[in-house]
């Protein structure tokens, strides 16, 4: 008997897999432009794929949504919601409920790609596993949280509060601005690391529970010490920008970067 219940079991997992691996993604492509407010908050919520957002001097959002699933019945079932209102803007993502057996749950992705006006609010996007790009915003605030997978931050000249729940983290500046910036990120698990350039004038707090902390803008002597898990750094006579950077277990790199 148990024989047969292991042979039993064998057949049912090949066949799963079998039915799997047959399948290919299907795709459902959404492109759309709408006219908002050059200085609209922005809020969107996806649970899997991944989001790019992309700030431009345009006075609309320009948007891409890429629908993926296995069958095309669930494709059907996963909507892409867009709500335009006086000064804000919502997308909101809308999955089809999981079967109970795993192997059978092909519940689909959404991959965006969006372009707003730079000086759009990022008030809030939240991601639940992917990956999360944000480039070249200038309104107020970015705030934006990931739950699992790669989160991206690059030259945002604006107020930053990224969180992250296990993966990386990389925040990067290719040039420096004289107005007021800010920096706040929070891992949970993984390393965060921060390019910043030579000429930038900063001050920072950074902490670890679980890894170490360094940095290019110390002395060379210094950046060696043994298993530093914090620091408190001014770089600059007029540092116009406050960075704070915390992480539950994972190392912070804070790093020159190079033109």
């Amino acid at each position: 008997m148990p024989g047969r219940l292991s042979l039993l079991i064998l057949l049912v997992c090949g066949f799963a897999v079998s039915a799997l691996a047959g399948n290919e993604v299907l795709e459902e492509i959404i492109e759309r432009d709408y006219p908002i407010e050059r200085t609209a908050k922005f809020t969107l919520k996806n649970e899997d794929g991944s989001v790019r957002i992309y700030g431009a001097d345009i006075s609309a959002m320009k948007l891409q949504a890429i629908k993926k699933a296995y069958t095309k019945d669930r494709l059907g079932r996963i909507e892409v919601k867009v709500g335009v209102q006086p000064g804000a803007v919502k997308i909101d993502t809308a999955y089809p409920g999981k079967e109970k057996w795993g192997l059978s749950d092909r519940s689909g992705t959404v991959d965006y790609v969006i372009i707003l006006p730079w000086f759009c609010d990022v008030e809030k996007i939240d991601l639940g596993t992917g990956e999360l790009l944000i480039e070249g915003m200038r309104g107020n605030e970015v705030h934006a949280h990931l739950g699992n997978g790669r989160l991206f931050g690059h030259n945002c000249f604006t107020h930053m509060d990224l969180s992250l729940g296990t993966g990386g983290l990389d925040v990067g500046y290719d040039w420096w601005e004289t107005h007021d910036i800010g920096l706040s990120t929070n891992v949970a698990d993984g390393i965060t690391r921060v390019f910043i350039p030579g000429d930038a004038q900063f001050r920072v707090h950074a902490e670890t529970a679980k890894g170490q902390v360094m940095t290019d803008f110390t002395q060379r002597q210094d950046r060696f010490e043994d298993s530093p898990t914090k620091l408190d750094l001014t770089v600059g006579t007029t540092p116009n920008a406050a960075m704070s950077l915390r992480a539950d277990d994972g190392s912070i790199r804070i790093k020159e970067s190079t033109p």
